[in-house]
């Protein structure tokens, strides 16, 4: 499939910029090449943005359409180099496993992604945008959203981080991860 040297480093830089569209993330230092590539065989690893089968919810006030738009113009912006992909999680403070970007306000982003694709965007709306991206780590993301599941399990967990608690990392999504935090 993939060969030689100079094939291996391409695909770690593609797997690094695409690192949040995999459906498992994957950190290529990490994993042997015979892995990724096995993985990629078994179309358990994808490089698009979207599987065609994945759709977003509705979630607060904006529907699942805008939501995709979004996050497709947010990784136009980061595959560009004009959003850095999140390196810690500004929540929990996790480092390792996934790290995905929630996205607090899809309006900044709808409005002012095109600009900042565009080169037009003003410093104001660039600050916008990076006030309504928070990096999380994939714990903290899920939580996040199910906070209507269970608000008490979710205050309990925000605490506990907030007072020092560390879980470890989660490296696929597992939504039985969530368990042991009462979701």
């Amino acid at each position: 499939m993939y060969r030689g040297r100079r094939n291996i480093m391409r695909l770690e830089e593609y797997n690094a910029k695409r690192a949040e569209h995999i459906k498992y993330k994957i950190d290529a230092t990490f994993v042997a090449f015979s892995e990724l590539e096995e993985l990629i065989s078994k179309k358990q690893l994808s490089f698009q943005y979207f599987d065609k089968s994945f759709t977003m919810n509705n979630y607060k006030k904006w529907t699942g359409a805008q939501r995709e738009k979004s996050y497709r113009l947010f990784c136009k912006a980061r595959d560009m180099g004009l959003i850095e992909s999140p390196h810690k999680c500004e929540i929990c403070g996790q480092t390792k496993g996934i790290l995905m970007t929630h996205n607090t306000d899809y309006n900044v982003t709808l409005s002012y992604l095109p600009k900042l694709l565009d080169g037009t965007a003003n410093d104001k709306e660039k600050a916008q945008i990076q006030e309504v991206l928070i990096p999380v780590c994939w714990r903290c993301h899920m939580i996040l959203h199910s906070h209507h599941r269970n608000p008490t399990a979710y205050k309990n967990y925000f605490h506990e981080v907030k007072t020092g608690k560390q879980y470890p990392p989660v490296y696929k999504h597992d939504f039985d991860i969530l368990k042991e935090n009462g979701f």
